[in-house]
């Protein structure tokens, strides 16, 4: 019965030195897919919708300026109301897209551009109104407003947009990312588990072996 006794003792001891292990290596791979739930939720995530919500509003706002001036209703509503509520929105977002940037200082000096760019787009729009009488002037100043929003080279305001979202998506993309430690560690807790429920259905078979 001792060397019976001696045996249960140690296996008891790596029963629960595996199962220390397992839950340690369990927790630990939990941490590494937790731990960054809260940046992505909190503030990456609403970062990336408010660039998005930004981007899509300057556009509209720029399509709705174009039909606004082309009607002859502009001498009284002007752009259009869609145009200002569009702006509004852009430029609403913009403020908080500053504050809530994940892309770092430069991504934040990069808005702090575009909100200015966003100032001097706008103005450009003005000038169409007021020379809405002169078809050329008109859209000239309105040529003037696109090409400031649209133009290639990273230089536009919808340019420097979209560069500005492909940092903070990169951002995200590290932060949701396993990593080969994260892979590791799953790896380890599975095996752990695999080996203690082996060892527990060993113990049992000798237990019945041994007490019938």
């Amino acid at each position: 019965m001792s060397g019976t006794r001696a045996f249960l003792v140690r296996r008891l001891t790596a029963l629960l030195a595996l199962t220390a292990f397992a839950f340690a290596a369990l927790l630990a791979a939990y941490y590494g897919v937790s731990r960054n739930a809260g940046a992505v939720t909190g503030a990456t995530a609403p970062a990336i919708v408010q660039i998005a919500s930004v981007r899509d509003a300057l556009a509209q706002s720029y399509d709705s300026a174009r039909q606004g001036l082309g009607h002859g209703t502009a001498d009284i509503e002007g752009p259009g109301e869609d145009y200002r509520s569009a702006l509004s929105t852009a430029n609403q977002n913009l403020a908080q897209a500053v504050k809530g940037t994940v892309a770092g200082d430069s991504g934040r000096q990069n808005l702090r551009t575009a909100t200015g760019l966003v100032s001097s787009y706008a103005d450009l729009v003005q000038q169409a109104y007021v020379n809405r009488g002169n078809p050329t002037l008109r859209d000239a100043y309105l040529g003037y407003a696109g090409a400031m929003l649209r133009s290639g080279g990273d230089s536009g305001i919808l340019d420097r947009l979209d560069q500005l979202q492909r940092r903070q998506s990169g951002v995200l993309d590290r932060q949701v990312s396993f990593g080969w430690v994260l892979w590791l560690a799953w790896i380890v807790a599975g095996a752990l588990f695999a080996a203690l429920g082996r060892l527990l259905v060993d113990t049992q078979r000798f237990v019945r072996r041994r007490f019938r």
